[in-house]
């Protein structure tokens, strides 16, 4: 058997140019007690923390290798919690800023976390339309919820009392009862989707935004056990109800008004601060509004002028006019609508920190890649509010997609171009070190030298931009229409540009001297060439032989350079040639289209050597790696894969790009790779030194592809689970397959030691409990049931068999009295008795087993019990001693300051008294 070709792996390597995704909100953090200073705003696949005084990324937090879709962050615990496109949540910590926990237990992606008000409970809300409780302490999840038909959007906890809030796109806004998993309220009165809405303080305002231009505003109301059912809570309108028919729980929900957005189009978010007084919402557009929410007493006062001005003005009506009777209170005493901002471009999030009862702060994400800080004060009195821009941090990336890339000769540098601006990186440490304003660009590449940008723009202008002083040189009318690509000459005196005009055109660079006698770069037009459609895109080959030109008509023609007399005529795409490339022996060229595939000819004869589907989009891309048959290409597929035009084997699959894949570039070595993406994310993929073996490859693609199935598959039936509201939160996935594995082995291992330990006392111990350092079988035990991950648990003994999980019985008996892990045993012989409570009843040899098991974790349970009750009373002794000291400290302080300040005075008198005397 031969020996199987290998290659070298691409990884990974830096992301950058991208401030935050425009699918996932913005919080504040509080860091080391500062407030209203960092921002967290995802970024793609990892968090970014920026520092919006000085402007610079502070923290980076990565995760998962899916997007992130929503964050919520709780202040006093620093915890940040994120939710994932893959279904998954994960907590990070803020002041290490390291992942302490993963939870999986959602299909699809997460729309929505928040976090109770003590932070030990996290409850998230995803696309598969359910809901699922996670208790941080634990690590691990309560309870899922089931009862919405659309994906949930947003879901709150209630801070009075022990309720869940939650929205969807089925129009709907459920009331769950967390203490029996229960939805005991459902409102009706939406039309559209409900997207976002808000609680305030006390739980007895609900305003929730929806697909129209209105807020609705809700009153919240719980009955007292002594009240009646009957009895209504006063509206404070007109307005309808928008509670259920037939519905008798102690709960009232009424519709009191609605807020008319100035916007047309549907609400985006809905934000409100921490202490409830500052509501934030917008749309798709560029207007951010705000409500400030009155206390009682300003309510009241509110209330209290507009009816002294109701009663004047029926004053001034006549004296004989009846007195009109007192106006009830509404919606307009409760909140006031505060001036609203206008930002530069579309808000895509925000959020929002009062500092006081006058003063807050804006955190504004908008959709062209940048964040934007307001200071807001309130006039609580009721005049004009003024809302000051802060900080802009924009630098770090780009205004709008990245449609060029380029490597500079020595790969140090990096070249992006957009639609307003073009920016050139150091590649080392990923910082912007110059922003050059241009016109839209479609393509771009460094000069020779490294000191000049040569631009392409839509226009079909040519622009010559020089890095040093940033100075447009050259700004030359080239083309009629777009021009879409250029092309150095292989002698790099020259290039060539294609344009939408079916035009060709070949450039020389040149030296001329400026009014003041100096030396400056520039280009002179030396050749046209007219062609029968719209060229696409142009490459010369290595040798400098052949101009090869793709055309509108899904045709490639090559033309000898010296005559640009045509030499080859490539056809058989069925969409037209968008990329292509010739590699460097000028042997091969291959062509990437839109209809998904990449063909790979043969410049000598002309003929297709391969045709190959490369993408599952179009192929946006394609360059190869120097000095070798190597190419990649990318696709709006959102993926970027390396080939071997030898062998037609697609070597490696590089995923990380969350939308569409539109540009990229090779640097000369070969060592690196350069792409850009729509979700405004410049990444950079690195070669290595560790071989990649393609069946090694293919396997391992196989086995994430079963991943990804099990992780979207439907959750195991369970007996009395299916028709409930409540059910478990946990999510078959490859981990619990993989830890379901080790516990069976486990088992297995067990038996075999005792019975060896039996008959020898000497026998030897199995290598993995040695690996385990564990020197008997019920530690060894303990140990494996100890490193499964507390939110796999179940779902891993979900899996077992029943023949293990008798065995698994038997085991759990004797690690109940001498593990010392009480906890873990009875969760998982409580998890096994509800699975699996019909086999086991009906099974007589385990009844006496399950005695023993009841009786023996009945008497651990009450002596951990004593154990937590004895040390809570020491602490709480503790505390009180502490508090008693504290407060004597603070009285000996107030009595040695008053004694103080007598003598102080009693100083002054004596001195006043020697004055008198003296005189």
């Amino acid at each position: 058997m031969g020996l199987t070709k290998q290659y070298l792996r691409f990884e990974a390597g830096p992301v950058f140019g991208v401030i935050g995704s425009r699918d996932c909100n913005v919080c504040w953090l509080e860091i080391d007690g500062v407030q209203r200073r960092y921002v967290a705003a995802a970024a793609c696949e990892k968090i970014h923390v920026w520092d919006t005084v000085t402007a610079e990324r502070t923290m980076v937090l990565h995760g998962a290798a899916s997007e992130v879709t929503c964050l919520g962050v709780h202040d006093k615990r620093a915890l940040l919690a994120a939710g994932y496109a893959d279904g998954s949540v994960r907590l990070f910590s803020l002041t290490s800023g390291d992942l302490r926990v993963t939870l999986t237990g959602h299909r699809s992606g997460v729309n929505a976390v928040s976090f109770d008000e003590a932070g030990m409970r996290l409850v998230s809300g995803a696309k598969d339309t359910e809901i699922v409780v996670w208790d941080v302490v634990s690590e691990a999840g309560l309870y899922r919820l089931r009862g919405h038909k659309g994906s949930v959007t947003q879901v709150r906890f209630m801070r009075r009392r022990n309720c869940l809030v939650s929205s969807s796109k089925d129009t709907y806004v459920k009331f769950w009862d967390l203490d029996n998993q229960h939805c005991f309220k459902t409102l009706v009165g939406h039309l559209t989707e409900v997207w976002d809405f808000v609680l305030n303080e006390d739980d007895t305002r609900l305003v929730t935004g929806s697909g129209d231009a209105e807020l609705r505003v809700h009153a919240l109301r719980f009955l007292e056990p002594t009240e009646p059912p009957a009895a209504k809570a006063p509206r404070l309108s007109e307005a309808d109800g928008d509670e259920l028919e037939g519905d008798s729980s102690n709960f009232e929900c009424t519709r009191i008004g609605s807020i008319l957005r100035q916007g047309k189009d549907r609400v985006s978010r809905v934000v409100i601060d921490s202490q409830c007084r500052l509501v934030c919402f917008h749309g798709n557009d560029q207007t951010l509004e705000l409500l400030y929410l009155n206390t009682e007493e300003e309510t009241a006062r509110r209330l209290q002028k507009r009816q002294k001005r109701d009663r004047k003005r029926a004053r001034e009506a006549g004296e004989d006019a009846k007195p009109a009777p007192l106006t009830a209170q509404t919606l307009q005493d409760e909140l006031r609508r505060l001036t609203s901002i206008t930002c530069p471009s579309k808000v895509k999030a925000v959020d929002v920190s009062l500092s006081g009862p006058q003063q807050a702060k804006l955190t504004v994400l908008l959709a062209n890649n940048s964040l934007l800080t307001y200071g807001l004060t309130v006039d609580t009195s009721g005049g004009r509010d003024a809302a000051e821009p802060g900080a802009h941090l924009q630098l770090p990336g780009h205004r709008s997609d990245v449609r060029a890339l380029d490597f500079s000769a020595d790969g140090t540098a990096l070249l992006s171009a957009s639609s307003e601006q073009l920016k050139v990186w150091n590649k080392s440490t990923q910082q912007c070190i110059r922003t050059l304003p241009c016109e839209p660009a479609l393509c771009a590449l460094f000069v020779p030298g490294d000191r000049h940008v040569l631009v392409g723009t839509k226009s079909g202008r040519l622009q010559l931009l020089e890095l040093a002083s940033g100075r447009r040189l050259e700004d030359v009318a080239a083309h009629e229409a777009e021009l879409w690509s250029l092309a150095l000459t292989p002698d790099q005196r020259g290039f060539a540009s294609a344009s939408a005009d079916k035009q060709v055109k070949l450039w020389r660079f040149e030296l001329v001297s400026t009014e003041q006698g100096a030396r400056q770069l520039s280009f002179l037009h030396t050749a046209t060439h007219a062609l029968d459609e719209d060229c696409l895109s142009v490459r010369f080959s290595p040798d400098g032989r052949l101009l090869a030109v793709a055309l509108l008509d899904s045709t490639v023609n090559v033309f000898f350079t010296d005559t640009m007399k045509l030499f080859l005529s490539l056809y058989g795409h069925r969409l037209p040639v968008l990329c292509m490339d010739i590699s460097h022996d000028s042997t091969l060229i291959a062509t990437g289209s839109g209809d998904r595939n990449v063909k790979i000819w043969g410049l000598d004869f002309g003929d297709c050597h391969k045709s190959l589907f490369a993408h599952d989009d179009s192929v946006t891309g394609l360059r190869f790696v120097p000095r070798t048959h190597h190419f990649f290409t990318c696709g709006k597929d959102g993926r970027v894969k390396q080939w071997d035009a030898d062998n037609y084997q697609r070597i490696q699959t590089l995923e990380g790009h969350c939308k569409e894949v539109l540009a990229m570039a090779v640097s000369p070595d070969g060592r690196w790779v350069l792409s850009s993406s729509r979700d405004r994310s410049l990444r950079l993929w690195q070669k290595t030194d560790e071989p990649l073996v393609l069946e090694e490859e293919r396997e391992d693609e196989r086995a994430r592809e079963e991943e990804q199935r099990l992780a979207s598959g439907q959750a195991a039936a369970v007996p009395g689970e299916s028709d409930r509201e409540a059910g478990r939160p946990g999510q078959k996935t490859a981990e619990t397959e993989r830890a379901a594995e080790r516990i069976m082995e486990a088992v297995t291992i067990y038996k075999q030691v005792s019975r060896a330990l039996r008959e020898s006392s000497s026998a030897e111990l199995h290598p993995l409990m040695l690996a385990y350092n564990c020197a008997t079988p019920d530690l060894f035990m303990a140990e494996v049931l100890r490193r499964v991950k507390s939110s796999e648990l179940e779902e891993s003994l979900l899996v077992l068999p029943f023949s293990y999980v008798t065995d698994l019985l038997y085991i759990l008996e004797r690690l109940v009295a001498g593990s010392g892990e009480v906890e873990l045993v009875c969760r998982c012989l409580c998890f096994l008795m509800r699975v699996h409570h019909g086999q086991i009843v009906n099974n007589g040899v385990l009844a006496p087993v399950i005695e023993r098991l009841r009786a023996a974790a009945g008497r651990q349970v009450q002596q951990l019990r004593d154990t937590i009750g004895f040390s809570k009373a020491g602490l709480e002794f503790l505390q009180r001693d502490l508090l008693e000291r504290e407060s004597v400290a603070l009285f000996v302080d107030a009595s040695q300051s008053v004694s103080d300040k007598r003598k102080k005075r009693r100083k002054k008198e004596r001195a006043a008294q020697r004055a008198v005397l003296l005189m």
